[in-house]
C-alpha cells in the first residue's frame, strides 16, 4: 500500500519552503534542483511538464590565444586624441587595437566564437492524460532538496517528487497515485540544435557536439540517457519518447556528461543509470537527503512567523510589500541562498558556479553564463564561509589555482602597458572581467 504525503494537510516550515499553487509559467518561476554538476528546473506542469536539464561543463568554444601583444603601442596616441577632444577617433583606435582577437567574448554573445558560452543541456518533457487538476500544490523543500507536486484529477490523488542526487549523480523524478494503474505518460528529450535523440532498448539517449568557433578544433561532445522504472503497467520506447501506460508507480532517472574533463563520459552515464536501476527509490531518496543535509544542517536560522507565513511564497512577498511583518520570510531568503550554493557548487564539482549557478534554459546564455570576476562570481560564494559551507568554496579556489598560468601570461601585456609609461614592473597577474573555461584568453582549465 502506498503512503503518500498529503501536502495540503501539512503545516509547512515557512523558513524552509517555497510554496506555490500554480504551475510555473516561466523559467524563473520553476523549482531549481542540483547536485553541483547536474541541474534541473521543474515547472510542475500536469498535462505538460517541462524540466530544463543542465550539466555544468556544457560549454561551446575552444582554446585560443586572443592576446594583442602590441596594443600598448597605440596607447599614447589614444590619450593624445582624448585630450584633444577627438573621442570618436580615439574610440575607433581603441576598438581596432584593444579588443581581443577572435571576436573576444562576442560582447556577451560568444556562443559561436572561440570564447564560447555555457548552454542548456536540453529539455525533458512529460505529457500526461490528466486535465483540469484540482487542489494543486507545488513545493520546493529546502530542508530535503526535493521538489514535490500534488494534485487531484479524475478522483485520484497524484504525487510527483523530483531531486538531483549527488551520491547517484543523476536526476530522479517519481510518479505515484493513491489508486493503482493510474500512471500514464510519454517522456521525451529534446534540444533545439546540435543534438540527436534515439531509442536504445527501453532507454532514450540524446547526444551531440557543441560548436567550437574554430573549424580546426572539435567542440565539446555530450550525451544524456533517460530511463523509466515501473511498478505495474507497460512500457515502450521509440525515437519519439518513452511511453508508459497504466503503471502503479513510475520513476524516471536521467544522467548526462560531456568530454570536457571526462573522456569516458558516455560510459559513466551508463554506469550511473544502471546503478540507480538496481537501487530502490527509497534508498536513492534517503542517500540524497542524507548527503545534502550534511551541508544544509550546519546552520539553522529561526525567526518568528508572520500572519501570512503559511500562504504561497508570492503572496507572502506581496503582503510584505504592503507592510506586513513576516521575519520567517527573511529566514527563507537566507536558506534559499544556502540551498542554491550547495546545489550548484560541491567540493567535487568540475566547475564553480557561473553567472546563473548551473541553471540555464538558453543556448546563448546572458553574458555567456561565464565567470564574471569583477564581482559576480564572488557574490555566488558570499555565503560559503559565513554559512559554514567552506567545502563549497573549493571549486572557485580550484579555478583560481588552475588559471594562474594564463593569468600570468596576461601579466606580460599588463607590464608592457606600465613600463610604456615609465612605471616600474611588478610581479603578479592580470585577469579580464569576463572569464570562460578556457582561461578567458585561451588556455583550457586542466583540473588535473
Amino acid at each position: 500500500m502506498l503512503i503518500l504525503p498529503i501536502l495540503a494537510a501539512m503545516t509547512l516550515d515557512p523558513s524552509l519552503t517555497v510554496l506555490t499553487n500554480t504551475e510555473a509559467r516561466s523559467f524563473v518561476e520553476s523549482s531549481p534542483l542540483g547536485n553541483g554538476r547536474l541541474g534541473a528546473m521543474v515547472f510542475g506542469g500536469v498535462a505538460h511538464e517541462r524540466v530544463v536539464l543542465n550539466e555544468s561543463t556544457m560549454w561551446s568554444g575552444s582554446p585560443q590565444d586572443a592576446d594583442r601583444p602590441d596594443a600598448y603601442k597605440v596607447l599614447p596616441e589614444i590619450r593624445k586624441l582624448l585630450l584633444s577632444g577627438e573621442n570618436r577617433r580615439a574610440q575607433d583606435l581603441l576598438q581596432g587595437n584593444f579588443i581581443c582577437q577572435g571576436a573576444g567574448s562576442g560582447n556577451g554573445s560568444g556562443k559561436s566564437v572561440p570564447y564560447g558560452c555555457y548552454q542548456t543541456f536540453g529539455d525533458l518533457t512529460i505529457d500526461s492524460p490528466q486535465s483540469n487538476p484540482q487542489d494543486y500544490r507545488r513545493v520546493l523543500d529546502l530542508d530535503r532538496a526535493i521538489a514535490t507536486v500534488q494534485y487531484e484529477a479524475e478522483g485520484t490523488r497524484f504525487t510527483r517528487e523530483a531531486f538531483v542526487s549527488a551520491p547517484a549523480d543523476l536526476i530522479v523524478y517519481r510518479f505515484t497515485a493513491d489508486k493503482p494503474g493510474r500512471i500514464s505518460f510519454t517522456a521525451r528529450l529534446s534540444r533545439q540544435e546540435r543534438a540527436e535523440v534515439a531509442a536504445d532498448g527501453h532507454d532514450l539517449v540524446m547526444s551531440g557536439q557543441l560548436e567550437s568557433g574554430n573549424p580546426a578544433i572539435p567542440g565539446v561532445r555530450f550525451a544524456g540517457k533517460l530511463r523509466a522504472i515501473l511498478h505495474g503497467g507497460s512500457l515502450s520506447t521509440d525515437a519519439q519518447g518513452i511511453h508508459v501506460q497504466g503503471a502503479d508507480e513510475a520513476t524516471i532517472i536521467f544522467s548526462a556528461g560531456t568530454n570536457l574533463y571526462d573522456k569516458d563520459y558516455a560510459e559513466h552515464v551508463d554506469e550511473h543509470i544502471d546503478r540507480a536501476t538496481r537501487t530502490p527509490f527509497a534508498d536513492l531518496e534517503r542517500e540524497h537527503v542524507r548527503d545534502y543535509q550534511r551541508f544544509f544542517h550546519r546552520v539553522k536560522l529561526v525567526l518568528p512567523e508572520g500572519s501570512h507565513a503559511q500562504e504561497p511564497t508570492v503572496q507572502r512577498l506581496i503582503a510584505m510589500k504592503k507592510g506586513e511583518i513576516d521575519p520567517s520570510l527573511a529566514a527563507l531568503y537566507f536558506n534559499f541562498g544556502r540551498y542554491l550554493l550547495i546545489s550548484s557548487s560541491r567540493p567535487d564539482s568540475p566547475l564553480p558556479a557561473n553567472l546563473q549557478g548551473i541553471w540555464a534554459e538558453e543556448y546563448q546564455t546572458p553574458w555567456n553564463g561565464d565567470f564574471h570576476i569583477d564581482i559576480n562570481v564572488q557574490m555566488n560564494y558570499w555565503p560559503a564561509e559565513v554559512a559554514n559551507l567552506a567545502e563549497c568554496h573549493e571549486p572557485f579556489f580550484d579555478l583560481i589555482q588552475s588559471q594562474l598560468p594564463p593569468w600570468r601570461a596576461a601579466t606580460v601585456a599588463a607590464r608592457e602597458f606600465r613600463t610604456a609609461d615609465g612605471a616600474p614592473a611588478r610581479r603578479g597577474f592580470a585577469i579580464r572581467t569576463s572569464h570562460n573555461i578556457f582561461g578567458g584568453m585561451g588556455w583550457k582549465w586542466d583540473k588535473t
